[in-house]
């Protein structure tokens, strides 16, 4: 029984890419980017064309990298208070 279709190993690279903000922003940055990721993985198994879903994929790990900064930055300035 098959959940769902397999991916390329390219496929998973560009789904993956979130996840580089585990080693850039430690917990946080792994959280961030470990719901990044599963949308991704979510995107890439969509019958959508493969164009669409590389830049969806690109777009949503921009948006994830630019959350995780204003919410380490607002966590940064909580803890100077």
């Amino acid at each position: 029984m098959q959940l769902s279709k397999p991916l390329a190993k390219w496929e998973y690279v560009v789904a993956c890419l979130p996840m580089v903000l585990l080693i850039a922003g430690g917990l946080l940055g792994g959280g961030i980017g470990a719901a990044g990721t599963f949308a991704n993985l979510s995107i890439m198994r969509s019958e959508r064309p493969r164009g669409l879903r590389i830049a969806l994929c690109v777009g949503l790990t921009l948006f994830v990298t630019a959350v995780w900064g204003a919410v380490a930055g607002v966590t940064q300035q909580l803890l100077k208070a």
